[in-house]
């Protein structure tokens, strides 16, 4: 992904790519972080990855995650 400052609407969705690697896109509008993008796959070495975004859109966090995709 490129930061190009401009502002985009994520609706939570399920995308499965053709190499394996699902995206998840998850909206928590209490959470202080309320955007959170998963990629679930079995071949990412060290697990499935999370990228947490605040509200203004930056990156507030990152790093491996447990999870099945089935939150």
């Amino acid at each position: 992904m490129e930061n190009r400052g401009k502002t985009l609407m994520i609706k939570e969705q399920v995308y499965k790519d053709a190499t394996g690697i699902t995206f998840q896109f998850l909206v928590r509008e209490d959470a202080e972080s309320p955007y959170k993008i998963l990629l679930i796959c079995d071949d990412l070495p060290f697990g499935n990855r999370e990228i947490s975004i605040n509200r203004d859109g930056l990156i507030s966090g990152a790093g491996t995650v447990v999870t099945s995709g089935e939150d």
